[in-house]
């Protein structure tokens, strides 16, 4: 007897054996496929992959946005209103996104005004903020209350905070 038809001949029996198992199999699918009432579809699928450093600064820029112009509204003093800009700064060609209370920005203004006037010396951004170190202060308390009492301010603050982290994270690695 060849190979082959010893082989067949071991595999028929067996095959007869498994095949009322995957009739049954087989009939049980076809109930599974018919259409129901009950079956659902899927709505959306979601993945999460992540996050390129683009697309976190994106997203931090968006919610710096959403978070400084809801404080702006809330705030106890114009002066506390926080602004973003885009600047290039000397011996730089690289912008760089910078945001600042509007006293912080006005005592910076005037400190360049009383240098090119010959009336004060040019002072660099840390020594501009310690002469404006009180009102810092205040800034840090009203961003406090309002972040404690306003829940949409509150989240978008939690929201902000988690994307930097996310970044600083990804940096780190």
């Amino acid at each position: 007897m060849s190979k082959p038809l010893r082989t067949a001949l071991i595999l028929l029996p067996l095959a007869c054996l498994s095949f009322p198992a995957v009739l049954a199999q087989q009939a049980e699918s076809d109930d599974a496929t018919e259409p129901s009432s009950t079956a659902r579809e899927i709505e959306a699928i979601t993945v999460i992959a992540e996050q390129t450093f683009f697309t976190l600064r994106v997203q931090i820029e968006e919610a710096e946005e959403e978070a400084f112009a809801l404080f702006n509204e809330l705030n106890s003093s114009d002066e506390y209103d926080m602004t973003c800009t885009v600047e290039v700064y000397t011996g730089s060609h690289l912008p760089q996104r910078d945001c600042m209370a509007a006293f912080l920005r006005d005592a910076i203004s005037q400190n360049v005004q009383d240098y090119v006037q010959g009336i004060d010396v040019q002072l660099t951004r840390d020594q501009v903020e310690s002469t404006v170190y009180e009102k810092a202060g205040e800034l840090e308390a009203e961003m406090t209350r309002l972040i404690l009492t306003n829940e949409s301010l509150y989240q978008a603050m939690v929201k902000l905070t988690r994307l930097v982290g996310a970044l600083e994270t990804k940096k780190r690695r």
